[in-house]
């Protein structure tokens, strides 16, 4: 942040923010919007609050004068950008879709200045992701959808004219996101059709055009592909599939080697989806001791997956209750309960600040079921409480597969009673 911070001083030199001609005010309005995404990612967010807030009013300012500004609105469209990361950090979704409405309209506006840039079409497919994101933070998921799959048309088309790696790679996560969405809610045919349309937009003669064949984003696409394909029949309740669908997309990334920053996070992306989701079916199949291992796998490439700080610790602490649930039911229950623990912590502080994220309680029921399987003696009361998160979740993620899954077992556990050995066998997938 040194750079921006001296692109300021040298700014308000020049009579930025307020006293300064227009290219002066923009280029200050532009340093204000890499602030502000370098302190929402770091999850600073009163300080991105704050840094995003002067950054808008001397881009409105500037667009104000002169409405098709290109680098004034691409200030603007960074720092709603920043702050929708800022909003999610604080689990107010609310307030990051009001973020990301401005920021599409930022970037619609950037798309009808010189429509066939590529660096524009990308940064509109980044704002859609974002509206999908914050609908899905608010419970609103068949909403979100609705956004993911503009986002990867829009992506895919600039990928089409030679787009580089951002859309390649852009594309291929949100395909990943969006078809594991659509088989939770059922839509295994939409799944397909997501799969599909990706690879139009990956052909071989596009990632020639854009200079990406025989390269690293080959093996990314691939190994999310096979991510997607198993995750589908992972929702479809066939368990044996999906984990050979996830070990088998595990395979050629275990022989490569990365070797730069783009790579290292392609790679953790990969890794990190793969082998938690092997782990799972691996735990609904009853193979504990292979669940353990798959998600102690997963777990360090999620922790280095994600920049922003709440993201990490979201992703890392749901491949930790699936490794404290693997463990209690290998019979390794003090371990299991010094694994889970922290998590429960996590959570419970998440929620006691929670301003609408309504993906967060079934997550914090999933925890407090894996601390239930290690304390039997808090069992009845901790199975209570993710009963009740359950009881109460927002009705678009009530009826999706994973949480029958997560009631399924809570409810075997309550009729159970008593502790959980593993020679009981699977309580439920």
């Amino acid at each position: 942040m040194g750079v921006v911070r001296e692109a300021f001083r040298v700014g308000g030199q020049l009579g930025a923010p307020r006293g300064g001609d227009l290219i002066v005010n923009a280029d200050y309005a532009f340093a204000g919007a890499q602030l502000t995404l370098a302190l929402a990612n770091l999850g600073r967010s009163e300080e991105a609050y704050r840094a995003g807030e002067e950054a808008l009013a001397v881009a409105d300012q500037v667009l104000g004068q002169r409405p098709q500004y290109g680098w004034a609105l691409g200030a603007k469209q960074t720092a709603e950008h920043a702050l929708v990361t800022a909003a999610l950090e604080q689990l107010d979704p609310a307030e990051a879709l009001q973020f990301a409405a401005q920021q599409e309209q930022a970037a619609l506006a950037l798309v009808g200045i010189e429509p066939g840039n590529v660096a524009y079409a990308n940064v509109l497919g980044i704002a859609y992701g974002d509206v999908g994101d914050s609908m899905r933070a608010a419970g609103r998921w068949r909403e979100a959808l609705a956004n993911y799959r503009q986002a990867i048309e829009i992506l895919g088309r600039a990928g089409e004219r030679g787009g580089g790696l951002s859309p390649a790679v852009n594309i291929t996560d949100a395909m990943a996101d969006t078809a594991a969405l659509q088989a939770q809610l059922g839509d295994s045919v939409g799944a397909a059709a997501t799969i599909a349309a990706a690879d139009g937009f990956m052909s071989p003669s596009t990632l020639q055009k854009s200079g990406l064949a025989g390269s690293y984003v080959v093996e990314f696409f691939d190994a999310l592909r096979a991510y997607s394909a198993a995750a589908a029949r992972y929702e479809q309740d066939d368990f044996a599939a999906a984990r050979l669908g996830a070990h088998n997309g595990l395979a050629p990334l275990r022989v490569l080697r990365s070797h730069g920053a783009v790579e290292t996070r392609l790679s953790n992306d990969a890794l990190c989806r793969l082998s938690d989701l092997e782990g799972r079916a691996d735990y609904a199949l009853g193979a504990f001791a292979a669940a353990a291992q798959a998600e102690s796998s997963a777990l360090p490439a999620c922790k280095a997956l994600y920049l922003i700080d709440i993201a990490a610790r979201r992703a890392s602490a749901q491949v930790t209750t699936w490794l404290s649930m693997a463990l209690a039911r290998e019979g390794e229950r003090q371990e299991a309960a010094q694994t889970i623990a922290p998590v429960v912590t996590m959570y419970r502080a998440l929620a006691a600040r929670n301003h609408g994220d309504q993906w967060l309680p079934l997550d914090y029921a999933g925890a407090l079921y894996a601390q239930a399987l290690s304390d039997p003696g808090q069992r009845a009361a901790l199975l209570r409480q993710a009963s009740g998160l359950v009881d109460h979740l927002a009705p678009e993620i009530a009826q999706l597969h994973d949480t029958r899954e997560w009631r399924a077992r809570i409810e075997a556990a309550q009729r159970r009673g008593g502790a959980i050995s593993r020679a009981e066998g699977p309580l439920a997938p």
